[in-house]
């Protein structure tokens, strides 16, 4: 049996991925879904408005490490 913790972090993964690569369609597809996993999530736009705030934090950490991930 699948634990729902796991797949509910796996799915916010693989937005956070999607959000990172600026692959919107993809994250609107599974920001959808998270509105049906995540109790603290009740529509896309929060989702979305979520993701942004923590890919933003990534970047920020990623260029004070003096990271690129520039394609």
């Amino acid at each position: 049996m699948e634990n729902p913790d796991f797949a509910l972090a796996g799915h916010w993964i693989e937005a956070l991925v999607a959000v990172d690569q600026q692959d919107q369609n993809t994250a609107n597809e599974l920001f959808a879904g998270l509105t049906e996993l995540d109790d603290d999530v009740d529509t896309v736009q929060q989702a979305g408005l979520a993701a942004d705030q923590a890919i933003l934090e990534v970047r920020e950490a990623r260029s004070d490490e003096g990271i690129s991930c520039q394609r």
